[in-house]
């Protein structure tokens, strides 16, 4: 019986955490992009689908272990036209707010594409890799393809690379993991209640 009570305990302890899991784990839900030529361009995956797995692919901070290591400081080349974008990731719940993670993209660059991603943002309660990176010329036919013109005028604001950026609040992404934990610890309680009391009751009755 104690066996039965303890295999339904662990049961529900990873069922739990399994529902607590952040739909973050699966990346952006969108992501708007801004700049000359380019006036606040949305993409989801329902309206653009193609073009926003192409910008997570090849933009988006992922923490892979096999990609080249970002850089504090910009290579020594003319940049070129930003681009703004920012990615908004989805809601975990109606208690939590969806958090966002800014970039800014120069598809323009001599040498090749350059990502751009400030210091200080955090997805999933974890700070997000920042610094400079190169990318695919993959970034200019994608902007390309959106509208960019490098020769447009542009009202946007300037991500500036030099400045401290606040981390978006995204305090709502820790608090199913929080929630599955003390459900957790309440259901190992009260297996280790109901052990105690078999086994008491063994000795009385022995």
């Amino acid at each position: 019986m104690f066996r039965r009570i303890l295999v339904v305990g662990v049961v529900a302890v990873i069922a739990l955490l399994a529902l607590a899991a952040p739909a973050e784990a699966k990346g952006p839900e969108s992501a708007v992009i801004s700049g000359p030529g380019i006036e606040s361009t949305r993409l989801t995956w329902v309206s653009a689908e193609d073009d926003l797995a192409t910008l997570l692919d090849i933009a988006f901070p992922w923490d892979d272990v096999g990609k080249e290591a970002s850089r504090a400081e910009p290579p020594l080349a003319e940049l070129g036209a930003m681009y703004a974008v920012t990615y908004r990731m989805p809601e975990i719940s109606n208690h939590s707010r969806a958090g966002t993670v800014r970039q800014a993209l120069y598809p323009f660059a001599e040498g090749g594409p350059l990502v751009y991603t400030p210091p200080g943002q955090r997805m999933l309660g974890m700070p997000v890799d920042s610094g400079w990176q190169e990318t695919s010329t993959r970034l200019t036919l994608l902007l390309r393809g959106l509208g960019a013109d490098p020769d447009a005028v542009t009202n946007q604001a300037v991500i500036a690379p030099a400045a401290q950026t606040a981390a978006p609040d995204d305090s709502g992404s820790s608090w199913p993991w929080i929630a599955a934990g003390a459900a957790g610890v309440g259901v190992l309680l009260g297996i280790g209640v109901l052990w105690r009391t078999r086994h008491r009751l063994d000795g009385q009755t022995g």
